[in-house]
């Protein structure tokens, strides 16, 4: 999936923003590099990036990075002040390259209708310090050419392109981590059923945790799994998890906008309720609720662990059942008043 023009903020999770300028069209492949690098030996990691130029003018492009940090629950990120440096090594953002052929490129020209690859390179030494760093590598795209681009004072950037590198230099520190939040509305009409996942992170190092919501009816039968998108969480900072179901609609959804899908109509108004909810949430498709349910939702933080098991529950009554029982008790209500004010008469 593409990426388009950025100009300020990037979400650090799934569905990117498309963003238009001065009709460039410009994609970056992959989206996320991410980098475990564990001395006391000297190391390097190695990833092609392949960049697509699909408009119709040549594209000059210079390289900057920038360090960020989570902001808020949903996977959002805002970048720290170009002066303000990450982790315990202030020298990171030298160790990093991007080569063409073997040469390393700081700014160059990508021709229209182009796709190009060239090798990312992360090298430390073998007494580097432990720790992350998150940071991106921004491709600005230049309003001059490229050769007057350097020298020119009104040389502009005006959009471009990131890629999000999370590179972790161990030994790590072990993962710890909770549930922060597992809630559903207690009483629910109807479905599909919501599920808020929020996980912490407690560690020095961003995790990958994997997970799962069982359901089960009162007669204790499983009728329900939601599996979890796995999803980073960045250090010291909290994550809410979607399912993978929420994720595919919205996948879907944003296919169908863009012509690469053509769902039937009843289709998309199904897809469109269930994205309807806020994009980080767990759904259970299910439509019709009747009595009480427990969801148990298990999550391991890593492929070590830790495992976490939280369950709640949850009651179903149909709107029309519901109208019927308030109905019943008002009946009741008023005959009981009828005969007690007969009795005293």
């Amino acid at each position: 999936m593409k990426k388009y023009l950025f100009i300020i903020g990037i979400i650090l999770l799934y569905n990117p923003t498309t963003i238009f300028a001065s009709g460039f069209d410009l994609s970056v492949s992959p989206q996320i590099f991410q980098i475990e690098l564990t001395p006391p030996a000297a190391a390097t990691a190695k990833q092609t990036v392949t960049l697509e130029n699909s408009g119709d003018d040549p594209l000059p492009l210079h390289i900057q990075y920038k360090f960020f940090k989570p902001e808020g629950d949903n996977g959002d990120i805002t970048y720290l002040p170009q002066e303000m440096q990450m982790g315990n090594d202030p020298l990171i953002l030298d160790r990093i390259v991007l080569l063409d052929k073997g040469e390393e490129v700081t700014s160059f020209i990508l021709p229209p209708k182009t796709k190009k690859q060239y090798d990312l390179t992360v090298g430390i030494p073998k007494d580097e310090p432990p720790g992350d760093y998150y940071f991106s590598i921004l491709f600005l795209a230049d309003t001059s050419t490229a050769s007057e681009s350097a020298q020119s004072s009104q040389s502009s950037a005006i959009g471009g392109i990131a890629m999000n590198v999370l590179l972790s230099i161990g030994p790590k520190t072990k993962t710890t981590g909770s549930i922060e939040e597992f809630s559903t509305p207690f009483f629910q009409t109807k479905g599909p059923v919501n599920f808020t996942v929020k996980i912490k992170n407690s560690s020095s190092h961003f995790i990958y945790p994997k997970g799962q919501i069982l359901i089960t009816n009162m007669f204790g039968q499983k009728i329900g799994k939601i599996d979890l998108l796995p999803l980073n969480i960045l250090s010291n900072s909290s994550r809410t998890l979607p399912s993978k179901e929420q994720f595919a609609n919205l996948q879907v959804l944003e296919d169908s906008k863009s012509g690469k899908a053509s769902p039937d109509k009843d289709t998309l108004n199904n897809l469109e309720k269930l994205a309807s909810f806020n994009q980080a949430v767990a759904i259970w498709p299910e439509s019709f609720l009747l009595g009480p349910y427990k969801a148990t939702l298990t999550i391991a933080l890593s492929d070590e662990g830790p495992l976490y098991v939280k369950s709640i529950t949850f009651i179903g009554v149909p709107v029309v059942i519901l109208t019927a029982f308030i109905i019943c008790i008002i009946l009741v209500t008023a005959i009981r008043a009828r005969l007690k004010l007969r009795s005293k008469m």
